[in-house]
């Protein structure tokens, strides 16, 4: 039966942050952190394996015939000699990303008039990763070992032979 296609998303956000304020004078200082956990979880139901039959293999005596009401693609179907086809699959993905945050801010009022707002916020986001280190990319530089042939190309996959685990 066809399922469909469709996701699944199962997301998680989980956010701590503690802020103090003081004042003192004509100063209000104000300081405070914050962290960000993000968790990904999506998984797609579009697994496909499909084969296509033509004419191709049952166009008689000479196959390379280029007459275009030759063969039978049930025929060839039965035959069991497909002519192409297409295999997707989308493995779920398990993403996690963690940022971080710090500030520190004085609000310092000169005048009735007039107020300064002094301050700098820090910033920074982890890389990408995924939890089960499923994820990979294709490295066209790699060095692959084929019987007596040296190729280049091929799949990497995070924390594996000095891969880092995240999207860089």
């Amino acid at each position: 039966a066809d399922q469909g296609d469709h996701l699944i998303q199962a997301n998680d956000a989980y956010t701590a942050a503690g802020n103090v304020t003081y004042l003192r004078g004509a100063h209000t200082f104000k300081t405070g952190v914050e962290e960000r956990l993000y968790r990904g979880n999506n998984s797609q139901a579009n697994n496909v394996i499909s084969f296509n039959f033509d004419r191709a293999f049952t166009r008689g005596p000479d196959p390379n015939t280029s007459a275009q009401n030759v063969g039978n693609g049930f025929a060839t179907f039965l035959l069991g000699f497909p002519t192409g086809g297409d295999a997707r699959r989308f493995p779920a993905t398990t993403y996690t990303n963690r940022s971080f945050g710090a500030f520190v801010q004085d609000d310092w009022k000169l005048t009735p008039k007039l107020t300064l707002n002094l301050g700098v916020r820090w910033e920074v986001e982890s890389v990408v990763t995924d939890r089960f280190n499923a994820i990979s990319n294709f490295d066209p530089a790699l060095p692959v070992k084929l019987g007596n042939l040296d190729l280049k190309g091929g799949l990497v996959y995070p924390g594996v032979n000095g891969v880092p685990r995240g999207h860089r």
